[in-house]
């Protein structure tokens, strides 16, 4: 939790495009690519689409009223989880003596 003297982080990628007065014709066709997952949701970003990079790859989100005040990283699982993930491969790298 982020004490309330602190101001809001926002990278600075961001901050151009959300307290920007070209942000207003940023159309809602064009994704925003986002790296920085500590950085707080701007209200200037709900209902457009937004890339999140989770470690591995740019996913889709869509920023809704209810993702305001949250942060990009909690949008965007960074582990993959089910069957198969854990197993041990098998043939090529063993050599039988």
């Amino acid at each position: 939790m982020r004490s309330k003297w602190k101001l809001p982080f926002f990278s600075n990628a961001i901050a151009k495009l959300a307290f920007s007065p070209v942000a207003k014709q940023h159309s809602a066709k064009q994704t925003l690519k986002v790296y920085s997952r500590s950085s707080l949701i701007p209200e200037v970003l709900l209902g457009q689409r937004v890339l999140v990079h989770n470690g591995m790859s740019l996913v889709s989100v869509l920023l809704r009223e209810y993702h305001y005040g949250y942060k990009f990283g909690d949008l965007v699982p960074t582990k993959r989880f089910g069957f198969g993930i854990h197993v041990e491969k098998t043939g090529k790298g063993k050599k039988k003596k």
